[in-house]
């Protein structure tokens, strides 16, 4: 039987929830059940995972991110310690998830709560745009006066490093789901900076769609092209952890302005910049969300645009900024 779209589509969000386990230090991972087996998937169908390498703490905590990160009801089980009767189920149905096997197009997945970061494609005119975000959001943090700061998905600390060099800031928190993203910031961060500076910043592993009280205390938060590797489920699970539980005063969102796409496309239709990328809005879609958001959560939001403008197309990026 060919497999649908929505099977496929089961199939990689059980390779996105096995690369997370694999960061988390699980030594093997198996996906087993009705979607080992190749059955038919609906939206009833939950994802049955086995690890090996986890201790039981770590294992629950991986579990729970897990949770939050698929949307859907899943299990994530020690392989070593099941049930006679779901071992047997098990053992008949495992599928092996390679490392690095959340892959799209040659390219692996970053979790969600991953900034991704450009590489060096000086000729690519979206190369300096990187760099043109990171400006715009730590000149709108400035001027919010704030002196304690979270980026959201910090990636490889690049608007840590940017707002470390101001003396306005207290503190500099950065959350990543990925700890190679936090190595390559902790390199970014002893190479460019006095030790001072350093001091003000500290990094730490965690996902920013379950409450998190590191989240806590903070005067402003940015999630600068974060929110597009999301999907919906998570997205509003994003929504609640940062609107509801963190509530800072201001908050800086930015996202590509899927407009502008066909400025670099090669062809028609509607792609994406990034395979990961879960959607991109258009300026409309953006300020239907924006406006939604504000309106459930007492915040005011007010719209922006990032790089050079377009007359029809409008910016490259867009950018919220929510303040209450």
């Amino acid at each position: 039987m060919t497999p649908s779209a929505f099977d496929e589509q089961r199939m990689e969000i059980a390779r996105r929830a096995a690369a997370l386990l694999y960061q988390r230090g699980a030594s093997r991972v198996w996906v087993f059940g009705s979607l080992g087996r190749g059955e038919p998937q609906d939206r009833r169908s939950d994802l049955d995972l086995a690890v090996e390498g986890l201790p039981p703490a770590r294992l629950h905590e991986a579990a729970r991110d897990v949770a939050h990160l698929v949307g859907f009801h899943s299990d994530v089980l020690d392989s070593q310690a099941l049930e006679p009767n779901i071992r047997a189920g098990f053992m008949v149905s495992r599928q092996l998830m390679a490392r690095g096997a959340a892959t799209e197009g040659g390219m692996a997945r970053r979790p969600v709560t991953s900034r991704q970061e450009p590489g060096p494609l000086a000729a690519d005119p979206r190369a300096g745009l990187q760099q043109q975000r990171l400006d715009a959001v730590s000149r709108m943090l400035q001027a919010t006066g704030a002196r304690r700061v979270l980026d959201l998905g910090c990636g490889s600390g690049g608007l840590l490093s940017l707002l470390a060099r101001e003396s306005q800031y207290e503190v500099l928190t950065g959350v990543d789901l990925s700890e190679e993203s936090l190595s390559a910031a902790r390199r970014r961060l002893s190479l460019h900076l006095t030790p001072a500076q350093q001091g003000r910043v500290q990094l730490f592993l965690g996902i920013v769609t379950h409450r998190d009280p590191r989240l806590l205390g903070h005067d402003a938060a940015a999630a600068v092209e974060v929110i597009e590797h999301m999907d919906p489920p998570v997205l509003a699970a994003f929504e609640h952890v940062v609107f509801t539980y963190a509530r800072p005063a201001t908050l800086v969102i930015t996202t590509p302005n899927a407009e502008y796409n066909v400025k670099w496309s090669s062809g028609p239709g509607r792609s994406f910049r990034h395979p990961d990328h879960r959607f991109e809005w258009t300026r409309a879609e953006f300020h239907a969300w924006m406006d939604e958001v504000a309106r459930r959560s007492g915040y005011q939001a007010r719209w922006a645009g990032i790089g050079p403008e377009d007359p029809r197309w409008g910016p490259p990026t867009q950018m919220a900024v929510f303040s209450r």
